[in-house]
């Protein structure tokens, strides 16, 4: 990117990688010994409380600090339970009318 700023032109750079990967994911890629250790240990916790693990690595050019880094995550987390909440209100109205209208749904079938 070339950016003008005091009639002096120069160029900056800038990379990133964000990859989020679940346990089958992160098997594929043939993980080391510490990998493989973390996501016994990861899904050991999810057997005991009923929950979902995810590895996210963020890496960029130049680097962000770690604060700024949690940020952007509790932001995209925040974007994501929006988006939950819609698919889970559309589900829920496509399940009412199956149930109060089948005759309007393709040919009457309910879920």
């Amino acid at each position: 990117m070339k950016i003008k700023l005091y009639n002096k032109a120069f160029s900056t750079a800038h990379w990133y990688r964000f990859r989020v990967q679940d346990r089958k994911a992160v098997m594929n890629d043939r993980p080391g010994w510490r990998v493989r250790l973390a996501w016994f240990f990861r899904s050991l916790a999810d057997r005991l409380d009923g929950r979902e693990s995810l590895a996210m690595d963020m890496e960029s050019l130049p680097a962000l600090p770690k604060a700024e880094r949690n940020a952007a995550m509790n932001r995209g987390l925040d974007y994501a339970e929006t988006l939950f909440a819609t698919m889970v209100a559309d589900e829920a109205m496509t399940v009412a009318l199956h149930e109060y209208r089948p005759d309007l749904c393709q040919g009457g079938d309910t879920q």
